[in-house]
């Protein structure tokens, strides 16, 4: 499998970039500031997390779908195809009557087991210049494992 590195800077959130030099520049950057406001501390717990990213997470509104990385085309472009994804605890799954139909109180505690999907077609997804990984108007964000949420509330 293919992998990204990402650099993570955790500061009001997480910050993600694609280069170290950018994720270092930005923490002398906010270092910076907060001791200038005296914030001595804040800035000193400021630090470059590194991650080896082979998945890719689509935000369907509050839905989730998960892809494999195939192939690291260039820094700014990735193919990726989509997993299988099969729900094991839906009988766990409690659904009350409300909203359209029901309403799904535990829907967080969805387990999925993913397997590679040969016949799935590729997508070519470009890192843009806002850094945000799209595809024809769908977003995608990189992860160190696959993940798929359904919102059975929406």
């Amino acid at each position: 499998m293919n992998s990204v590195k990402q650099f993570v800077v955790r500061e009001n959130g997480d910050n993600e970039f694609y280069s170290h030099q950018e994720a270092q520049d930005f923490v002398a950057s906010k270092a910076a500031y907060f001791r200038s406001k005296g914030w001595d501390g804040l800035a000193e717990n400021l630090e470059v997390q590194e991650r080896d990213c082979g998945y890719v997470t689509e935000s369907g509104y509050s839905d989730a779908y998960p892809y494999e990385i195939v192939r690291v085309v260039s820094d700014k472009c990735i193919e990726i195809r989509a997993l299988n994804a099969e729900l094991l605890n839906g009988d766990e799954l409690k659904f009350h009557v409300g909203g359209f139909s029901s309403h799904c109180s535990n829907q967080r505690a969805q387990e999925y087991r993913y397997s590679s999907n040969p016949d799935a077609g590729l997508l070519k997804v470009r890192l843009n210049k806002h850094g945000n990984w799209v595809h024809k108007g769908r977003r995608f964000s990189l992860a160190e494992k696959p993940y798929k949420f359904h919102d059975y509330n929406f």
